[in-house]
């Protein structure tokens, strides 16, 4: 993707430092974890589609098989679920004992992996 360079600066420019990312299934958008919210673009032209902001710091982000669900963890000890088209939280996962350092959604399983 040539336009790959530039996803780091659009995430960064005074407003977070961007941290892991994820192409959603079919490949039109990219989130990106960040160290004050999530950021969602359009991959054709790296328009910003969407901001959800939060209060922890994202450490890393994966999307549901069907595209319509990001999971990210975070510095908090918890791990979270978003509607991607509306930007709500679905849930809250909590219990960990520490800060979150990934997440990935299994598809064939149908579930969330945190380490």
């Amino acid at each position: 993707m040539e336009n790959a360079g530039r996803v780091t600066q659009l995430a960064r420019w005074g407003r977070g430092a961007a941290g892991e990312a994820a192409f959603s299934p079919d490949g039109r958008q990219l989130a990106i974890a960040s160290t004050i919210g999530l950021y969602i673009y359009n991959v054709s032209d790296l328009t910003e589609t969407r901001f959800i902001p939060t209060r922890a710091i994202l450490t890393d982000v994966a999307y549901s098989p069907d595209g319509r669900t990001l999971a990210t963890s975070s510095e908090d000890y918890t791990v979270k679920l978003w509607d991607v088209q509306s930007g709500q939280l679905i849930r809250s996962l909590e219990g960990h004992t520490n800060w979150v350092s990934s997440v990935e959604l299994i598809p064939k399983m149908g579930v969330l992996q945190s380490k």
